[in-house]
């Protein structure tokens, strides 16, 4: 059996190192990845949630679609049904704001929606109570009347 995967900042810090150093910060109240291959999503979001629990997910990967310099092209595909199966999985292992980064486009974000919708019931954190209101709804966040407390789409 292969030991859990971890992934390492450019500089050899450990993403869980450099994420749990946000877990007690009261103006953190989002962390997350972008630009990475799908297929390190779903343990960077375990990584996270153990690292700073309460805080939000974010996942922005790109298409994991490898670029050919020799001719100018890129090497695999990403389908909007991949993405929606993709969206499933993170959303269900806790990821709170899905959406994409290269190479992913206004198709494969919008067959996101159908899983997100799915997972109506799971909230975003609330901002902390001391902020006043118009700061809150700036980050993008539901405040606590929000009737659309359900992972977001970006």
């Amino acid at each position: 059996q292969e030991p859990p995967l971890t992934v390492d900042l450019a500089d050899g810090t450990p993403v869980a190192t450099a994420a749990g150093r946000f877990r007690n910060h009261p103006n953190v109240l989002a962390l997350g990845v972008n630009c990475v291959p799908p297929e390190i999503v779903l343990p960077l979001i375990g990584e996270l949630a153990h690292a700073a629990p309460g805080k939000a997910i974010v996942v922005y990967p790109n298409s994991g679609e490898i670029y050919r310099s020799e001719d100018n092209s890129w090497q695999g595909t990403t389908t909007p049904l991949q993405c929606q199966r993709a969206a499933a999985e993170w959303i269900a292992a806790g990821a709170n704001l899905v959406g994409g980064c290269c190479r992913i486009g206004p198709a494969q974000i919008a067959a996101q929606n159908p899983a997100a919708a799915r997972y109506a019931w799971l909230l975003l954190p609330t901002p902390p109570a001391s902020r006043p209101t118009s700061t809150r709804r700036s980050w993008g966040l539901p405040t606590p009347a929000c009737p659309r407390g359900r992972p977001m789409l970006c």
